[in-house]
């Protein structure tokens, strides 16, 4: 870690053997294989991890016929898992609410980055920082700028 950035990172899947790792300008990989994220289609069939409380609004929106809001939603309750996934291009775009604590979403924030995804707060639009404070916010993760902007726009808040 160099002034609130993250250099370096992995993330270890006890369970499956397997393991994800990224420097900062050398990519993301799990083994040998050099990981790319998804290419976003559009917004209703991206694959995505949100909280219950937003699920259950995006639920309410599809029944009521809100136009372009994702229905493939779930969330593991692992953030390592959901962020090996994101690398992996098996979800589209992550939330994570509350206090974004670094043991969290440090090494998954730079892994995503690296294997070409895009990633900001969404109360202001800043990358995510390690703070030792841990302060609330709302991390919103896409494949793209422009996926990310298109997610941001129909999620509820």
């Amino acid at each position: 870690m160099q002034a609130n950035e993250t250099i370096a990172g992995w993330i270890y899947d006890p369970i499956n053997d397997a393991m994800i790792s990224a420097r900062r300008g050398e990519g993301a990989w799990e083994a040998r294989l050099r990981l790319t994220p998804t290419r976003p289609g559009k917004v209703p069939d991206m694959a995505g991890s949100v909280g219950t409380r937003m699920r259950r609004r995006l639920e309410t929106m599809t029944e009521s016929g809100t136009p372009g809001v994702p229905t493939l939603v779930k969330r593991y309750k692992c953030v390592g898992r959901e962020y090996m996934d994101l690398a992996r291009g098996k979800l589209d775009f992550c939330n994570y609410g509350g206090k974004l604590k670094p043991w969290d979403h440090a090494a998954g924030v730079l892994i995503h980055a690296e294997s070409g995804g895009y990633s900001a707060r969404v109360e202001n639009g800043l990358s995510y920082r390690v703070d030792r404070h841990a302060r609330p916010g709302n991390l919103l993760l896409a494949p793209s700028e422009t996926a990310w902007r298109e997610i941001n726009r129909v999620l509820p808040r």
